[in-house]
């Protein structure tokens, strides 16, 4: 009769081993998890900053232009589906003015590419009173040249 215990009880205890064993492994497993996707964000850097009604869209620039690209045009189809979806909504234009001002033939393009993002958003159905432009932000010294080359809008 004990020697049957005894098998009973080793079984019973391999079987418990194994349970935490494999606990013990869908911990790891998570945990390795948890710290790639944390180092896959930080890679990738900020999160976008968003308001209530959404992501704040960066619009790019080419250079010495006040032309919209592709990408802008769709990101300002979207932000005037969101604006006529909200009516209480305010569209935010933030141009970027280049540092220095010299730097730049054209002096006045931060305020030329707002109205520009302005004028297309109006062509999209948003009212003109839902639109405000800010005042043209300095470019940081840190920016690099494609960052001095954009508008930022947001909804609020």
């Amino acid at each position: 009769m004990g020697d049957q215990d005894d098998g009973a009880r080793n079984l019973a205890l391999l079987v418990l081993a194994g349970v935490l064993g494999l606990v013990l492994a869908g911990t790891i497993a998570i945990a390795a998890g948890s710290v790639a996707r944390h180092r896959n964000s930080a890679a990738e850097g900020p999160a976008a900053a968003r308001t209530a009604y959404g992501p704040i869209e960066t619009l790019y620039f080419a250079q010495d232009s006040a032309k919209l690209n592709a990408a802008a045009t769709e990101a300002l189809q979207r932000i005037a589906q969101t604006a006529l979806g909200h009516p209480a909504a305010t569209v935010l234009i933030a141009a970027i003015q280049p540092r220095p001002l010299e730097a730049t033939p054209n002096p006045r393009l931060a305020d030329q590419r707002a109205l520009t993002v302005r004028h297309a958003l109006e062509a999209h159905g948003v009212a003109p009173d839902h639109i405000t432009i800010l005042r043209p932000a300095d470019a940081l010294a840190r920016d690099d040249a494609r960052r001095t080359r954009r508008v930022d809008v947001r909804l609020e």
